[in-house]
């Protein structure tokens, strides 16, 4: 390199360090891709009196960077008809860089205990989406707190946007969103007109980047057996087109814990905030399913009169899902499909084991009696008898029976609870078989009265499908006298009075 060059060269390279540091603010500057930098250097050379101008041109080049995505704040979780499920999440993405640039999405899937391969797309707004594609640029003098508008470096095109920001989109300066009202470019200079002004001073430099929103909806999430837990693993991911190792990712799993959902009472003696639709006289298990085969209409939740289910069942409005329960009524319930009723069930047949072997306390044989009858009362629904069959319960009842349960609870009063929870223990064996209510087996006669000396209300049972509440206190006679009675029924009086 001559002398001549190289001093003219480290004028023009002070001339550029001068420049980059006069954008600077109180953070780092930003340059923003696209922008034009003139560079003008002024060179005196030995032997000559005037100084020679040279004038360079430098447009700045695009700097990639990974973007910033947000942690998914809001999860919605949608069941159909046939028990599939669609999550959604929704995202937001911050560019980074200096100047436009496309961002790829993805997000593989890791799956357990589904069947089925579940879908992942990207959407804005109804739109499916594989790319996003973001703007920025950066404040090329001070704008004052409350200021709606920031001049900006041209992008070297005369048109209504800058740098791939325009009228409608959002921008974020110094952590603060804003919507962009309008954008003049003449080529030569830029103005960026906010629609509310910026709370702060906007420094020379600051960056104005874009910021959009996507939703990813996984779709066709069929859990292959509801009582055991399911997963899925997902990472989503944006990567820059400029440079596909500049990727920004966050990971989620979504997790379906388990367990056996029966219909569940939720608030006690309440009726709902706001009603959706009457699915009539229908049991608590349908009246859930129709709900959620409602969703537009309905909370997962109902609202079911034990006492007088003619006045039909009624979800809750989809408007009181987070706020469900309404008027005190001691006529209703609300009800919503938990793991919590088989936990329970579970617990009373621990409890009933253990009263009808003469431990515990009456109170402990009460409770255990009443939650026994309150899943019985369920069992007319095919979907929830058969997850209780799932549960073992029935099995567990049935063998309790098997073993005896003659002795009572110890207590101060002595009641004899073991009774009722002998009398809900046959009740529940009964109505889980299969058939239920509509017939009774001998099979399901004899898991209820397993004692070779209960024949005679085994008969009743199978012949007449009448449940004797005596404690075992009737004599043979007493019993066989009960069956002569219902013998004697006139057939429409049987059918109407006994086993309708």
């Amino acid at each position: 390199m001559s002398q001549r060059t190289r001093p003219l060269l480290a004028a023009i390279t002070a001339t550029v360090v001068i420049m980059l540091l006069g954008l600077s603010g109180s953070a780092p500057a930003v340059v923003p891709a696209n922008a034009p930098l003139n560079v003008i250097a002024d060179a005196t050379y030995k032997d000559q009196k005037d100084p020679e101008t040279i004038s360079v041109q430098l447009i700045v080049e695009l700097s990639p960077a990974a973007p910033t995505l947000s942690t998914p704040a809001n999860q919605q979780i949608e069941i159909d008809s046939a028990g599939s499920r669609t999550l959604s999440h929704d995202y937001t993405i911050i560019t980074n860089a200096n100047g436009p640039d496309i961002y790829d999405l993805s997000a593989p899937l890791i799956t357990t205990n589904l069947s089925g391969s579940p879908v992942a797309i990207f959407q804005q707004g109804a739109v499916p989406i594989t790319t996003v594609t973001l703007g920025a640029t950066a404040a090329v003098a001070n704008s004052p707190a409350g200021a709606t508008s920031i001049s900006v470096p041209t992008d070297g095109a005369a048109d209504d946007s800058v740098n791939g920001i325009e009228a409608g989109d959002t921008v974020r300066i110094d952590g603060k969103d804003h919507e962009v009202a309008s954008v003049t470019d003449d080529g030569v200079a830029a103005t960026l007109d906010l629609a509310s002004g910026h709370d702060a001073e906007v420094l020379a430099g600051d960056l104005i980047a874009e910021t959009k929103t996507f939703t990813l909806i996984i779709s066709d999430i069929k859990i292959d057996d509801s009582a055991s837990s399911a997963t899925v693993d997902f990472t989503v991911s944006a990567s820059s087109q400029s440079d596909s190792t500049l990727v920004a990712s966050k990971a989620y799993t979504w997790t379906h814990e388990g367990g056996i959902f029966l219909p569940g009472i939720v608030h006690n003696q309440f009726e709902c905030r706001d009603q959706g639709k009457n699915f009539g006289e229908v049991s608590v298990g349908q009246c859930l399913k129709l709900a959620a085969e409602n969703s537009t209409e309905c909370a997962s939740a109902v609202m079911f009169s034990k006492t007088y289910p003619s006045w039909g069942c009624r979800c809750c409005a989809a408007t009181t899902v987070n706020n469900l329960p309404g008027t005190a009524h001691k006529l209703w319930d609300i009800y919503e499909l938990s793991t919590e009723p088989i936990k329970k069930l579970k617990a009373a047949m621990v409890t009933a084991e253990q009263a009808c072997k003469g431990s515990g306390t009456p109170e402990k044989a009460l409770t255990a009696a009443k939650t026994i009858n309150q899943i019985a009362r369920l069992l007319g629904d095919d979907d929830v008898r058969l997850a209780v069959e799932k549960s073992g319960t029935v099995a567990t009842a049935a063998a309790i029976l098997t073993a005896g349960c003659t002795d009572r609870p110890s207590g101060l009063c002595g009641i004899p609870y073991g009774a009722a929870l002998k009398h809900n223990l046959r009740m529940f064996v009964l109505l889980a078989a299969k058939g239920g209510n509509d017939s009774i087996t001998a099979d399901a006669a004899l898991q209820a009265y397993p004692d070779k000396t209960d024949s005679l209300h085994r008969r009743l049972l199978t012949e007449h499908r009448v449940l004797l509440g005596d404690a075992d206190a009737f004599t043979d006679r007493s019993v066989k006298f009960i069956h002569s009675l219902f013998d004697a029924l006139p057939p429409p009086l049987m059918k109407e009075g006994v086993t309708k």
